[in-house]
């Protein structure tokens, strides 16, 4: 969705030419980056289709 002069309406809008990212090398993480990858890791992955139901 745009305005009259094809401005973005919202400020997180998909880009026409998205970067690839594929991935991180772990040990190249800071201290901090690692922590915090390892804490989300430690979650259990749960399928959307679980959660509408």
């Amino acid at each position: 969705m745009y305005d009259e002069v094809d401005d973005p309406l919202f400020p997180f809008y998909w880009t026409d030419n998205p970067r690839l990212i594929k991935g991180a090398i772990f040990e190249a993480l800071s201290d901090f980056e690692q922590d915090t990858v390892t804490f989300l890791d430690s979650y259990s992955l749960m399928d959307s289709a679980d959660i509408l139901r």
